[in-house]
């Protein structure tokens, strides 16, 4: 149950976490009161649970209650003695709900005069006054409009590009970091190295959305002489959503996945030497392509770049865009594969597809690095398989063996993750190919 009277209990605690009347009248925990009731958290029970828990704890003092394993046990129903290490629950969950907040905050609580944070990396909540909160976005979108439910629906699936995220790391990080000894090594130190830069590209959801009102996919080409949209809008969906969006082919939106999805891959660059820098795809040229090492993230219709590798690959994203279906297209069979992969769903169960390939650049004097997915979070499931030695590790030792020993050959990778009620489960390979260099 979840009350707002003296005695409230919060739900899957795991005991009765019964609430101090003195609690009540404190400003923070109205505002999460507020939010467990918000339109984001209507259908989100265990996240309810898990914001109830985290928030309650840490008020009353009980710091000391809040962590993974905790967690885990009194929120999500896991035995005294789960291995967290191996179970990601509270972690994918924790991803789950920064996004929740995120989406209140800017919606519903746009008006709250604190804001509730969960730093990465830790899961004890903090409070802040709204205009001491970090900034996350540039050129917000408006406020929904009423007239137009299909078009706000449209503009709200996406998150802006995070100025803090371009702002910290285009700098020049320490030259002489100790280097990964684990298995994911095996790939970001040939990513990440000495003397030759790393380009990170964020994929441009702006593009995406233009190609989804027009109903009709857009090459390269258009995008790099910014032939596209066309002028005057062709549709009339492209002409309703000029109208109460103006200039929004010009805004740079992208989605919370992809910053979280890059945000992941700069963390762990930390470890390697050499420069990182990011791009916004609407600002890349081929030219910046040419030198050095390049990670390409999205889809080829939300990061036009993927066009140039895609000849090169046997799994290709699609876009159905009449029937707002995204697959991946299997080129050549193998025996028990499928010609294709579409995003479905069964009995609450969700399936998504994902890819990533490691291939040489262009020209040969660098490395390049594809991360998309069918749709959101999928691409973020892949970003974390090739971040974690448990995930990557069987996978590395696969390719091992199928390259003659050769430790880690180019190569490219199809998978496959299920979502239950919003908890995302293991990645599971399905395919690869060994690139040929």
């Amino acid at each position: 149950m979840n009350t707002r009277s003296k005695g409230e209990v919060i739900p899957n605690s795991g005991k009765d976490l019964t609430i101090p009347p003195e609690l009540e009248s404190d400003p923070r925990w109205r505002l999460v009161q507020r939010i467990a009731q918000s339109s984001q958290f209507h259908k989100s029970a265990r996240l309810r649970d898990f914001l109830l828990y985290i928030c309650r704890t840490s008020l009353t003092d009980h710091r000391d209650e809040i962590s993974e394993q905790q967690i885990g046990v009194r929120v999500f129903g896991r035995a005294a003695d789960y291995n967290a290490s191996e179970d990601n629950i509270v972690r994918s969950q924790a991803r789950l709900l920064r996004m929740k907040l995120e989406s209140y905050f800017s919606s519903e609580g746009k008006d709250e005069p604190l804001v509730l944070l969960i730093p990465k990396g830790a899961y004890i909540p903090e409070f802040v006054a709204r205009e001491e909160a970090p900034s996350a976005v540039v050129d917000a979108p408006p406020p929904p409009l009423r007239t137009s439910p299909a078009v706000w629906l449209l503009g709200s699936a996406c998150a802006v590009l995070a100025v803090a995220l371009a702002a910290l790391w285009i700098s020049t990080r320490p030259q002489t970091p100790a280097a990964s000894g684990g298995v994911t090594g095996l790939l970001w130190s040939r990513m990440f190295t000495s003397g030759q830069p790393t380009l990170l590209v964020i994929p441009d959801h702006t593009y995406a959305l233009l190609q989804e009102v027009e109903q009709r996919n857009m090459p390269l080409s258009g995008y790099v002489t910014r032939a596209y949209p066309p002028e005057p809008p062709a549709s009339p969906r492209a002409k309703q959503l000029e109208e109460l969006l103006p200039r929004f082919k010009i805004r740079r939106y992208t989605t919370f996945d992809s910053v979280s999805s890059a945000v992941r891959i700069l963390e762990l660059s930390r470890q390697y030497p050499g420069k990182v820098a990011i791009r916004y795809a609407r600002d890349l040229t081929q030219r910046d392509l040419a030198p050095g090492n390049v990670i390409l993230v999205g889809r080829k219709s939300t990061n036009p770049w993927v066009e140039l590798y895609e000849n090169r690959l046997n799994f290709r994203f699609e876009s159905d865009l009449a029937n707002h279906r995204v697959m991946v297209r299997n080129v050549t069979p193998r025996p028990g594969e499928q010609n294709e992969y579409t995003a479905s769903e069964t009995s609450g169960v969700r399936t998504v597809y994902a890819a990533v390939a490691f291939l040489p650049n262009l020209n040969g004097a660098g490395q390049m690095l594809l991360i998309g997915g069918v749709s959101t979070g999928s691409q973020e499931s892949a970003a974390e398989f090739i971040t974690t030695d448990r995930l990557f590790g069987p996978f590395a030792e696969q390719l091992r063996k199928t390259a003659g020993g050769e430790l880690l050959p180019h190569f490219e990778v199809l998978i496959q993750t299920t979502t239950i009620e919003g908890i995302a489960g293991e990645p599971k390979v399905l395919g690869y190919r060994i690139l040929k260099s």
